[in-house]
């Protein structure tokens, strides 16, 4: 079963590219912590989510994500690095 456009997801994800290309431009975890208040393990979980495999992107940004892959599911399972690996997890999802 698929799942509609989940808002929060998609801001998460917009959230961690964005704090994925300050990092890349040579800001700390710590300056964006510091700037936005917000831990640096959550930091790293936004940013994680944000660097899913693009096709499982793409699912969530047209809402064709399985209904149970949310920001609080993705916060509280560790995401294999390998694409194919967390395309296989989310499958499992459905």
């Amino acid at each position: 079963m698929q799942g509609a456009i989940d808002a929060t997801l998609l801001q998460n994800i917009a959230l961690g590219r964005n704090w994925y290309e300050e990092i890349n431009s040579g800001t700390t975890l710590q300056d964006i912590a510091a700037r936005t208040r917000i831990d640096t393990k959550r930091i790293r979980q936004m940013i994680e989510i944000a660097l899913l495999a693009p096709d499982v992107l793409e699912d969530i940004i047209s809402g064709q994500q399985p209904i149970g892959l949310t920001t609080e599911w993705l916060k509280t399972h560790d995401l294999p690095i390998r694409w194919e690996a967390q395309q296989a997890l989310v499958a499992s999802l459905q």
